[in-house]
């Protein structure tokens, strides 16, 4: 117990949530969610980091559906909202002497959005990859942030609603939970930390 050190958590999903645009978006174009992860995945994630700019992703986007966009649908249909357990546990978390950072796939209206909102103020460090130039599961992701923040893996640990992106920090050492709900976090880091003791 307490040798962790370092606890990362993703955002969107986590800490906060209906922050998912996808299904609108897919509504708007025509199709449904599946397509859109189909067929936008290459400019979606080079979106996530910062390969290429919001408006050439609607550029490419308009060309496989023709004149279906005339706004930027990540924006004007984000509507993301705090968990306000999940927030209080990261509250806890920091009192008890913890570091807590964030480790996201995001672009750049949203974390403007979140900056803006003051989304991110509760986080020791924000890790986002569109500034990295890294996306989960790309386990060299994770390893950025452990090398940024000078922490073994087996003294991390890492929250995410992703199977896959779990699965990739494990594959590094770090013990990472998929994330459910709150009452579960609260039983996974029990399992690992005592939120009550602080760290040396």
């Amino acid at each position: 117990m307490d040798q962790v050190s370092l606890l990362i958590f993703d955002l969107g999903g986590v800490v906060v949530r209906n922050n998912d645009v996808v299904p609108e978006f897919a509504e708007i174009l025509g199709t449904d969610s599946q397509t859109i992860h189909t067929r936008l995945a290459g400019p979606i994630r080079s979106l996530y980091t910062g390969a290429i700019s919001v408006k050439e992703f609607w550029a490419r986007t308009d060309a496989m559906f023709p004149g279906c966009l005339h706004d930027n649908l990540w924006l004007t249909l984000y509507r993301a909202t705090r968990d306000v357990c999940v927030i209080s546990v990261l509250s806890d978390l920091k009192a008890a002497g913890y570091r807590v950072v964030a480790g996201t796939n995001t672009i750049d209206d949203h974390y403007r959005y979140h900056t803006e909102r003051g989304d991110l103020d509760i986080f020791d460090a924000v890790y986002a990859s569109h500034h990295m130039g890294l996306a989960k599961p790309d386990p060299a992701f994770y390893q950025h942030i452990l090398d940024a923040e000078s922490v073994a893996p087996d003294r991390s640990m890492f929250f995410d609603d992703k199977n896959e992106n779990v699965d990739a920090a494990r594959s590094l050492g770090i013990t990472a939970f998929r994330f459910t709900d709150c009452r579960t976090l609260r039983v996974n880091l029990a399992s690992q930390i005592d939120p009550g003791t602080p760290t040396e």
